[in-house]
Parts: structure tokens; sequence; C-alpha cells
């Protein structure tokens, strides 16, 4: 069994006896070598992740090795392989991935970790870039239309403020019609005096006509 033994050439010897007790020692020279690829976690759930066109998307990175890890790379779409600046050794790093120049849609990202023995391992998923929302034109137009509707209001406020009061002013009034210094004036209808040797409206005995 090799576990636990370090890599590179070990001396192994091999001896044969045979029944009259004979020995045969030989000797063979034997390199232990890594065979065992490195672990890779991409730790971006179930869901195929989404980035805007135009910016980086983060894909949190998880890789480890029994001897070490030498190399990070990730490429989109089959392009060129770019390294991941990750202060090695190290475990984790999050991959910024620019979306520059893809257009919208699904994509391809692929991540591979190599260890020291040139062992490598590839995990891909797949990624959709989305238009940048679009900036609506009305937007000006709206925020200046609210201005000018505040300032039509706060002048019409002026104006029905400035007429109360002057509505409110004391001042001289004409007079209304048919009255004296102003003031409202009843009408007095004065009845006729009775005629000459009337009384009540009855005539006086004595002055009847003669027939």
């Amino acid at each position: 069994p090799t576990v636990g033994m370090d890599l590179g050439e070990f001396l192994v010897e091999i001896q044969a006896e045979d029944a009259s007790g004979n020995l045969v020692v030989r000797s063979v020279l034997v390199t232990l070598v890594d065979r065992t690829d490195p672990e890779l976690e991409l730790a971006l759930g179930l869901d195929i992740p989404e980035v805007e066109q135009g910016k980086r998307m983060i894909v949190p990175a998880s890789f480890s090795d029994d001897v070490g890890v030498s190399r990070v790379e990730y490429r989109i779409d089959g392009w060129q392989w770019t390294p991941v600046l990750c202060p090695l050794p190290c475990e984790q790093w999050d991959i910024a991935v620019p979306s520059e120049g893809l257009g919208t849609g699904i994509h391809q990202i692929e991540v591979r970790v190599t260890d020291d023995a040139g062992n490598e391992l590839i995990k891909t998923t797949p990624f959709n870039v989305v238009a940048p929302p679009e900036e609506s034109s009305y937007g000006g137009w709206a925020i200046g239309g609210i201005a000018v509707a505040i300032l039509v209001a706060v002048v019409l406020a002026l104006l029905i403020m400035n007429r109360s009061k002057a509505a409110d002013a004391p001042g001289e009034e004409d007079p209304a019609d048919g009255t004296e210094d102003g003031t409202e004036g009843d009408i007095v209808l004065e009845e006729e005096a009775p005629a000459e040797g009337m009384e009540d409206g009855a005539p006086v005995e004595g002055d009847e006509e003669n027939p």
C-alpha cells in the first residue's frame, strides 16, 4: 500500500527462497506519483445565474487536493483559458467573470483546477446574460411637469389669499338704493288724513247734504 507515503522514487526489494534455502534478491526502483484528481465545487445554486450585460458575474469556487493545487483557470464558451489570480495555496476564491462582449442568452463557463502532479478537474455550468434595463426618456419630462404643477398651485394659492384679504379689509361701501347714510331703510307708507269733517272715516252728524 502507498497510503501515507511521500511522492517520489522508492527502492523496492523482492526476495525469493526455494525449499533448499537458496535465496534470490532483486531490487526494483519504483516512482510513486499522484493520480488523484483535485476536488472542485462551484457554489452557484440550482438555478441558472444571471448577469447584466457589461457587468461581472461572481462565481464562488472551492477546491482542494491531497498534494496541492497549482493552477485555477476559467473560460467561457470554449475560449482561451484565463488564469484566476488566487494567491496559492488557497482553497476557495470568488472568480470574477466579465460579460463584456457577450450577447444576451445562455453561455457556458468552465472552471479548471490543476494540482502539482498535473491532474486536473473541469466543471461546467451555464449562466444567462440579460440586457440592461432601458432608461425611460420620460423621466425628465415627468419631473419637469411635477415642478410646473407645484409652481402653478402655489401661484393660484397666493392669488386666492390676496383676494380674500382684500375682501375682508374695512372700506366705504356704496349706500343701498333708496337709503341714505348707507343704512338700509324701510319703506313707510303714511296713511292719508281723513277728510275734513270726517272722524275715523265716518260722516259727522249735521254735515249730511240735504237731498
